[in-house]
Protein backbone atom coordinates (compact mmCIF):
# COMPACT_ATOMS: atom_id res chain seq x y z
CA UNK A 1 0.00 0.00 0.00
CA UNK A 2 1.04 3.64 -0.78
CA UNK A 3 0.94 6.41 1.64
CA UNK A 4 -0.39 9.43 0.35
CA UNK A 5 -0.16 13.17 1.51
CA UNK A 6 -2.51 15.11 0.49
CA UNK A 7 -0.70 18.07 -0.76
CA UNK A 8 2.97 19.20 -1.17
CA UNK A 9 4.38 22.81 -1.52
CA UNK A 10 7.96 23.60 -2.58
CA UNK A 11 8.33 27.25 -2.65
CA UNK A 12 11.97 26.75 -3.49
CA UNK A 13 12.68 29.61 -5.70
CA UNK A 14 12.81 32.95 -4.56
CA UNK A 15 14.92 35.02 -7.36
CA UNK A 16 15.99 38.65 -8.33
CA UNK A 17 16.32 38.62 -12.38
CA UNK A 18 17.04 41.50 -14.63
CA UNK A 19 15.97 40.51 -17.52
CA UNK A 20 13.41 38.35 -16.39
CA UNK A 21 14.49 34.59 -16.04
CA UNK A 22 13.75 32.08 -18.30
CA UNK A 23 12.58 29.02 -15.28
CA UNK A 24 12.71 25.29 -15.42
CA UNK A 25 12.16 22.53 -13.11
CA UNK A 26 13.85 19.28 -12.37
CA UNK A 27 13.00 16.17 -10.59
CA UNK A 28 16.26 14.37 -10.20
CA UNK A 29 17.42 15.50 -13.62
CA UNK A 30 14.38 15.22 -15.72
CA UNK A 31 12.17 18.43 -16.20
CA UNK A 32 8.53 18.47 -14.52
CA UNK A 33 5.52 18.21 -16.56
CA UNK A 34 2.53 19.68 -15.03
CA UNK A 35 -0.25 17.17 -14.80
CA UNK A 36 -3.23 16.34 -12.58
CA UNK A 37 -1.39 15.94 -9.39
CA UNK A 38 1.74 18.51 -10.25
CA UNK A 39 1.37 22.14 -11.23
CA UNK A 40 3.89 24.99 -11.08
CA UNK A 41 3.12 28.23 -10.24
CA UNK A 42 4.91 31.61 -11.22
CA UNK A 43 4.58 35.16 -9.12
CA UNK A 44 6.47 38.37 -10.33
CA UNK A 45 6.71 41.99 -8.81
CA UNK A 46 9.06 43.86 -10.46
CA UNK A 47 12.28 42.59 -10.42
CA UNK A 48 11.49 39.61 -7.59
CA UNK A 49 10.20 36.40 -8.63
CA UNK A 50 8.80 32.99 -7.00
CA UNK A 51 8.38 29.59 -8.72
CA UNK A 52 6.63 27.08 -6.43
CA UNK A 53 5.52 23.58 -7.69
CA UNK A 54 2.98 21.85 -5.48
CA UNK A 55 2.31 18.50 -5.11
CA UNK A 56 -0.99 16.51 -4.89
CA UNK A 57 -1.26 13.12 -3.27
CA UNK A 58 2.55 12.73 -3.09
CA UNK A 59 4.07 9.06 -2.56
CA UNK A 60 7.23 7.56 -2.50
CA UNK A 61 7.72 8.11 -6.11
CA UNK A 62 7.89 11.93 -5.77
CA UNK A 63 11.30 11.55 -3.37
CA UNK A 64 14.36 12.49 -4.94
CA UNK A 65 16.26 15.60 -5.48
CA UNK A 66 14.33 18.82 -6.72
CA UNK A 67 15.98 21.62 -8.97
CA UNK A 68 15.01 25.39 -10.13
CA UNK A 69 16.95 26.41 -12.64
CA UNK A 70 16.62 30.27 -13.59
CA UNK A 71 18.17 31.57 -16.58
CA UNK A 72 18.58 35.02 -18.56
CA UNK A 73 21.57 36.52 -20.99
CA UNK A 74 23.41 37.61 -17.71
CA UNK A 75 23.70 34.16 -16.16
CA UNK A 76 22.10 31.72 -14.14
CA UNK A 77 21.06 29.84 -10.70
CA UNK A 78 20.27 26.75 -9.98
CA UNK A 79 18.27 25.89 -6.09
CA UNK A 80 18.68 22.87 -4.90
CA UNK A 81 16.03 20.57 -2.26
CA UNK A 82 16.18 16.95 -1.51
CA UNK A 83 12.64 15.82 -0.76
CA UNK A 84 12.55 12.38 2.00
CA UNK A 85 8.78 10.69 1.92
CA UNK A 86 8.89 8.61 5.07
CA UNK A 87 6.60 5.33 5.31
CA UNK A 88 4.39 5.24 7.86
CA UNK A 89 3.44 2.08 9.61
CA UNK A 90 -0.37 1.83 9.25
CA UNK A 91 -2.21 0.90 12.82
Amino acid sequence: MRNTYSLLTLPLGRFVAIPEAEVQWLHNKTPVQESSRISLHYQADMHMYCSIIKIADVTQEDEGTYELCAKNREGEATNTLTLNVARLNNF
